[in-house]
């Protein structure tokens, strides 16, 4: 599917961020999950293609660097925080959160802060049980690869993947839903406030309403878990955040370019088609707005 953008009035994205942040949530560790006799969750193979469908946060971040953006030290999560996070859903999400902030430092070759993000991860794994994952040999690969970008993309990938097998064979694949979560909250917090930064760029602004598709894959891996705490509080922000981003208007053109007025958002014929993303200000200003907010509901507790 090819994909058009369009932004309307998008130089007023430079006085956003009126954020309304709520009261920090309280997330508790206690999980109602439906499991099979052998500990896994019934609908495994299911929500395993469904995390396939959620785009990593390097290709969000990748974008972000392509325009020519700068690295800004003052988005990522503070790694001095990794001691406020007490819960094992805490630390879930903030490993998510981590791994975005370590592929965002990785993609602008800010190597100091790479080895800060990766030993937050670490540390917050460790009452996880996934130690042995992120071990000194480890860091000394990634210490030896800081000049080979795709190498060291390699290795976060590696790390990664091993946690969620880890997860899942453990019965305990919720984990790596909390974590697939704090990952793509960040990497929209990141490209929404590299928006802000930069509002005439429209690789950024294509980027963030591109989210409205992987959004909904989100929150069909968080509907795969029947658990009635933290998972079904995210579950209700990604829903809303969903509604902000069905505000941008799906507009189909033929092979020749012709606008379809007849097509209807939700339809998913697309080919010999191309679709153009329509966003006004406002509904920009209240993704930002709503991200901002969620994303604060994870690393400030």
């Amino acid at each position: 599917m090819n994909i058009g953008f369009a932004i309307r009035n998008f130089s007023a994205l430079l006085i956003i961020l009126l954020v309304s942040c709520g009261e920090d949530a309280e997330f508790s560790d206690v999980l109602h999950l439906d499991t099979t006799k052998n500990g896994s969750h019934p609908d495994d193979e299911r929500i395993t293609n469904i995390m396939h469908n959620v785009p990593s946060a390097f290709e969000t971040v990748s974008i972000i660097e392509k325009t020519g953006a700068s690295y800004t030290d003052k988005l990522p999560n503070d790694p001095l925080r990794i001691n406020d996070y007490l819960t094992i859903s805490q630390k879930a999400l903030n490993i998510g959160v981590y791994g975005a902030d370590l592929n965002y430092a990785s993609v602008f070759d800010e190597t100091a802060d790479i080895m800060l993000y990766l030993k937050a991860t670490r540390y917050l794994g460790e009452d996880l049980g996934i130690m042995d994952i992120i071990t000194e040999d480890v860091l000394d690969r990634v210490n030896d690869n800081f000049d080979q970008k795709d190498s060291l993309q390699s290795i976060f990938s590696e790390i990664y993947s091993d946690i969620d097998t880890y997860f899942k064979d453990d019965g305990r694949h919720e984990l790596s839903v909390l974590i697939v979560i704090g990952s793509w909250i960040e990497a929209a917090y990141l490209a929404t406030q590299q928006l802000a930064i930069n509002p005439d760029s429209e690789q950024i602004a294509q980027r963030v309403a591109e989210q409205k598709y992987s959004l909904n894959s989100l929150i069909a891996l968080a509907e795969g878990y029947s658990d009635k705490d933290v998972l079904d509080h995210m579950l209700l922000d990604l829903k809303d955040l969903n509604t902000h981003f069905n505000s941008i208007t799906e507009v189909k053109k033929d092979k020749k370019g012709n606008q379809d007025n007849n097509t209807k958002t939700n339809d998913r014929e697309t080919i010999g088609h191309e679709f153009t993303l329509i966003a006004d200000n406002k509904v920009m200003n209240n993704i930002t707005s709503k991200v901002n907010e969620i994303r604060s509901g994870i690393v400030s507790f």
